[in-house]
């Protein structure tokens, strides 16, 4: 969770991932950026909402290998307002995987990922 300015003006950030059995997950985030105009009735605002799913790769790799991949899915709509004058809602998807070769308390952690942003848009 994350927000500035009390609220008033600025970035407001809250997102939460629940994992289900072992392989899978699933998150949502919601991030909001604008601010009220004072004395008047004029906002704007930029406001995405993130639905997200992730699974392990035991399905495709050895089982040495499966635990250190994940692909990824996110769906996310962005709604905009711009003092009233333009508001749109958009939609975008994106895909990812995710490499994490080693992650020890000895020899730290490295997690190497690709993705594929604004696949569907």
């Amino acid at each position: 969770m994350f927000q500035t300015i009390s609220g008033k003006a600025g970035q407001e950030f809250i997102s939460a991932v629940q994992p289900f059995g072992y392989n899978h997950s699933i998150g949502l985030s919601v991030f909001e950026n604008g601010s009220a105009i004072d004395g008047s009735n004029a906002v704007y605002l930029e406001n995405a909402y993130t639905l997200g799913y992730a699974v392990r790769a035991p399905f495709i790799m050895p089982k040495g290998i499966s635990n250190k991949i994940a692909l990824g899915v996110n769906l996310t709509v962005i709604q905009f307002n711009a003092f009233g004058a333009v508001k749109s809602f958009g939609f975008g998807s994106d895909v990812g995987l995710s490499y994490n070769p080693f992650s020890t308390s000895r020899w730290g952690h490295l997690q190497l990922g690709v993705a594929m942003q604004n696949l569907l848009q």
